[in-house]
């Protein structure tokens, strides 16, 4: 009884099994003698050895086993002695019950491994995952869930699902559950915002599905949240990019414009001061041109704004010219701002020292305005490498690479996010009326998107802000090649030559004040000058006109054909002409955009009497204007 007992065990067996197969033993040795010579026995005895395949082989198999041990035991081997029978009823049954009771553990123990797996996906999905009653009260939340929300214990029975999360939208909430255990619908997906347990607003997508029975009875509801909170600030940075690039192409439109009648007024004003002797008159133009060429400077700002480059960037050391800035910054900030700087980026950029330092000034003080009652103002540049774990989740296709980081901070009032929605509009400001014009942090902005850089702010209300931006690093023996263009900030030329009545120039404009303008000037300066609206008038003046045509002074964005288009016909019937173009954006934008292919015979606008008559003369001399301004 050891032996078959240890082997039993072996085999995996059990006690319980042991036990089981000693009774059926003692059946047999006292049901044996009576049971042998019976009909019986052959199929017990088959029976009992497809139990042992019992997983694998249909009981009807049991039959012709049985007639074959019938043949075998009872036919040939009789006379059967009273030991042989039960011994052999006793192996077949031991081994039966052996792999029936294996059998069950084995699916006993698949059970088991199933409900592991289960338990471990419920315990570690990265979604958030609730069951729920009818009434909506919580049976199970996942870990994840708990996290989401802010709950130490994943287990909130009892629970209503709802208090749980607190939905903004709470009764379109309601009626949504309702339809659901009701059975007027299976599931129902929709995009919310939630509060957490310390009143944090989340985003997350819920599908909330219906539980049946066998039966197809309702019995509850399973949640599955995922948390979308990074994906719609994402999304609300794409809809910001996308607001101030459509505002920047309108402000890029109106300054357009606005610089041809600033190039009028200014015109007409410096031409009526020159006619006037009285002190009078002559200090009240002095007004109108001072007026003007502050006009000229906030459209300049405005093409920032609007991503059109008016300069050609050149690689400099961002520590040395913030160090060089020092006494301003601290003129700036005010005696009650303690300036504290830490320049470790030892690293260049391509930006415009000017640009460079237009970023600085208003970061400085936007910063001093948010610290009335004084403060600390900290301005940092380090190098980093990007994408960085703080950015990756908070700019759309986040950059890689090295980058210089130049980030200005205060511990100011701070903002919230309403005001950090419009940080970057122009003539955004919440200062009084008469404090600001709102195109600081606008103007930060334009020259950060023309430096392919990247600007991310952090505040909140009471903490103060933190401007984070991120210039590509250069390596400091790269060399920008400038190209020369003459502005409105830029000294007058002084001629080489007389004008001669003999020199022709067609002057092409399509604004009337800005072409009778240019065309009075040249006139009065002693050059023949003619003057055509469309290039189709150009094309016909070019044609009929004996005076040789020495200087096309044409805009760049005419109706019908354009200025640069013109130059091309033009030269087919003229060729020894030369070619200034004019237009209210940059020279280095119309570059950019492939519409002009140089930038040597450019005259920006607005634009004064004397830079108008400057340019002329350095192109009829075939000299790059502003060539020796540079």
């Amino acid at each position: 009884m050891r032996r078959a007992e240890k082997a039993i065990e072996a085999m995996g067996g059990t006690p319980a099994a042991f036990g089981a197969i000693v009774l059926a033993l003692v059946v047999t040795l006292v049901t044996w003698p009576l049971f042998a010579r019976t009909p019986f026995a052959p199929l017990f005895v088959g029976l009992m050895v497809a139990a042992q395949w019992a997983d694998e082989i249909s009981g009807l198999v049991a039959i012709p086993i049985a007639a074959a041990a019938h043949f075998v035991i009872f036919e040939r081997m009789l006379p059967v002695d009273f030991g042989a029978g039960p011994f052999l009823i006793f192996v077949v049954l031991a081994f039966g019950m052996n792999r029936l009771i294996a059998s069950r553990r084995r699916t006993e123990a698949a059970q088991r491994a199933s409900e592991a797996q289960l338990r471990s996906g419920w315990d570690h999905a990265a979604m958030g995952a609730a069951i729920l009653d009818l009434q909506g009260h919580v049976i199970r939340i996942n870990p994840a869930l708990a996290r989401m929300f802010g709950h130490r214990e994943p287990e909130r029975s009892g629970e209503h699902y709802r208090e749980l999360m607190r939905p903004t939208d709470d009764g379109e909430e309601n009626a949504l559950f309702l339809d659901l255990v009701q059975g007027r619908r299976d599931e129902y997906r929709r995009e919310q915002a939630y509060h957490t347990k310390d009143g944090t607003v989340i985003w997350a997508r819920a599908v909330m599905s219906l539980v049946r029975d066998d039966n197809g009875k309702p019995t509850g509801a399973l949640l599955m949240l995922e948390d979308v909170t990074d994906r719609k600030a994402l999304e609300e940075q794409v809809r910001q990019i996308q607001k101030l690039d459509a505002m920047g192409r309108l402000v890029a439109g109106v300054a357009h414009d606005f610089n041809n009648l600033l190039t009028a007024i200014g015109g007409y004003a410096e031409l009526a001061r020159e006619e006037v002797s009285e002190s009078g008159p002559r200090r009240q133009l002095d007004e109108v041109l001072a007026v003007t060429r502050r006009a000229t400077a906030l459209t300049r700002q405005l093409l920032i704004f609007s991503r059109r480059p008016s300069i050609d960037p050149t690689p400099l050391n961002i520590d040395t010219v913030i160090a060089g800035m020092a006494s301003l910054v601290e003129r700036l900030a005010g005696k009650g701002v303690s300036v504290v700087t830490s320049l470790r980026a030892e690293a260049s950029v391509k930006l415009d020292a000017s640009h460079l330092e237009q970023i600085v000034v208003n970061l400085v003080v936007n910063a001093r305005d948010a610290m009335p009652n004084g403060g600390t103002l900290t301005i940092e540049t380090s190098l980093v490498e990007l994408p960085g774990a703080d950015l990756a989740t908070k700019v759309p296709q986040p950059p890689s690479g090295p980058f210089v980081l130049l980030a200005v901070t205060d511990t100011g009032v701070g903002m919230d996010e309403q005001v950090k929605a419009r940080l970057f509009e122009p003539f955004f400001t919440t200062k009084e009326p008469g404090e600001g014009t709102g195109l600081g942090l606008a103007t930060v902005y334009g020259i950060v998107k023309q430096s392919a850089a990247y600007i991310w702010v952090e505040s909140e209300r009471g903490r103060g802000s933190r401007f984070r931006i991120y210039f590509p690093q250069v390596p400091p023996a790269v060399e920008a090649v400038s190209s020369p263009v003459i502005s409105t900030l830029s000294p007058p030329l002084e001629p080489a030559t007389e004008p001669s009545r003999d020199t022709g120039i067609l002057v092409v404009e399509d604004d009337r004040s800005v072409r009778a303008f240019t065309c009075a000037v040249l006139r009065n300066a002693g050059y023949e000058a003619l003057g055509a609206s469309t290039g189709e008038e150009a094309m016909a003046l070019a044609s009929t006109h004996s005076v040789p045509l020495h200087l096309i002074v044409t805009d760049v964005a005419l109706p019908g054909i354009s200025g640069v288009d013109l130059v091309r016909q033009l030269r087919t019937m003229r060729p020894q002409a030369r070619v200034l173009y004019s237009s209210g954006f940059s020279a280095l934008t119309l570059k950019s955009q492939g519409v002009i292919e140089e930038t040597g015979g450019f005259l920006a606008k607005p634009f004064t009497r004397r830079q108008l008559l400057a340019a002329v003369r350095a192109r009829l001399e075939d000299r790059d204007i502003g060539a020796s301004l540079r």
